[in-house]
Formats: structure tokens, C-alpha cells, sequence
């Protein structure tokens, strides 16, 4: 958490607006109570609620630790507002589509994504606007730190020589390829968390409650 709390957004307000209306209409007695939506944090103003957390599992990591996402999410409003001062377009309509046919296809069924969009309260609409988000995020991480991830020659031999078995006797020249590509692809998992941290030390993030273990988006 860094820098002040911020004013109550208007979508904070609403979601307790929406409490209350629950609570004042719900029947009495023992009956349990229902729960429409919880507010679990605001990043810049911009909030993120269970709902919002349980569509963003389902399309972009159904196999996340519940304790991660949340974490994540946060991590992508920040990454999303970057990528929107930088002036990154959204994707035209045909990759957005390629990329929610992927998404239903990794579902195994069309009744399982079926099951997924209802579980999330989700329209065709809202997941082309949410999948095109999340590659206009992925496009401006690829351009604004993957470029500056370099593997020496030496770390290359170094990871050879580590384990040489692993490459089915495969000279260094051959393996060299293959180890460059999974170097790079360890490398810049690590920037992009750096650079995701430093954005998160300069954003002002309220975490209001923390995320509940919630099942896999997968049943």
C-alpha cells in the first residue's frame, strides 16, 4: 500500500449502495443473507470487486492460487493504466476474437464455457472488452520490457553445463536455441514482476478485504 486513500469513487459508493438495499429488503428471521458483491480493493480510484475478481479467473487464470488473484489483478489495473498513458491501442476486433476462441476451446467443451459464463455473469460483449484489455496489457508489456531482456553467451553455457542430460545428447551449438528461448522467457518473467512493482509502489492501492478462496473457474 502506498500514498493516501483517495475520495469514495462512484462505483464504491454504489456497491454499498447495494449492500444496504440487501440488507433492507432481505427477509427476516433466520433466513442467511445474500450477497450481491463485495468491494476487496481500489487502485487509483478504480475498484475491484469479487465479481470482478471471479471474471478475471475465469478468463485469464482459472488454474491461479486463490491467494494470487487478487494480487494480480491488482498488478494488471496498474500495468492497464501504464499502457493507456503510453497511448497502446486496443486490438482489432478479429485478434480479440482469435483470443476468446482460445479461451473457449482451453474450457475442453462448449458447455463448460458455457457454465463458466453463467457462473461469471458474463456476455459475449463484456468478455471481447475484458480479453481485448488484458492483449492491449500483454502488447505494451512485450514492447516496453521484453526488448530489454538480453541472455550473455556465458549464461547460455552456463545452463548446458548445468545439465547436460536434459538435452538427449545434443552438442552446445545445437542446444544453444532452445536453452536462448527458455532463458529469455525466465528473464522476462522476472523484469516484468520488477516493473510491476515499481508501477504498484506509485499508485495509491487500498486493499479493503482480502480475496476468499473461491473454487477453480474449471469444474
Amino acid at each position: 500500500m502506498s500514498g493516501s486513500s483517495p475520495p469514495i469513487s462512484r462505483r464504491v459508493a454504489t456497491i454499498a449502495l447495494l449492500a444496504i438495499a440487501v440488507w433492507a429488503t432481505a427477509p427476516p428471521s433466520d433466513s442467511p443473507a445474500i450477497v450481491i458483491d463485495q468491494l476487496l480493493a481500489v487502485v487509483d480510484g478504480k475498484t475491484i470487486a469479487l465479481s470482478d475478481l471471479v471474471r478475471y479467473r475465469i478468463l485469464f487464470a482459472p488454474d491461479a492460487p486463490s491467494d494470487r488473484l487478487l494480487h494480480n489483478m491488482i498488478d494488471h489495473l496498474v500495468v492497464s493504466a501504464e499502457a493507456e498513458r503510453f497511448g497502446i491501442a486496443l486490438p482489432p476486433p478479429d485478434q480479440v476474437a482469435h483470443a476468446v476462441e482460445r479461451i473457449t476451446q482451453s474450457y475442453g467443451s462448449r458447455a463448460q464455457w458455457d457454465a463458466a459464463m453463467q457462473r461469471g455473469h458474463l456476455t459475449p460483449a463484456t468478455v471481447d472488452q475484458l480479453v481485448a484489455e488484458q492483449i492491449r496489457v500483454e502488447t505494451f508489456l512485450n514492447e516496453r520490457v521484453d526488448p530489454f531482456v538480453f541472455v550473455a553467451p556465458a549464461d547460455i553455457d552456463a545452463a548446458y553445463r548445468a545439465a547436460p542430460e536434459r538435452f538427449k545428447g545434443q552438442s552446445l551449438e545445437e542446444a544453444e536455441p532452445m536453452i536462448e528461448q527458455a532463458l529469455l522467457k525466465e528473464k522476462s518473467a522476472v523484469k516484468r514482476l520488477e516493473y510491476m512493482a515499481r508501477l504498484r509502489s506509485r499508485a495509491v492501492i487500498r486493499q479493503i478485504a482480502d480475496a476468499p478462496v473461491d473454487s477453480p473457474a474449471r469444474p
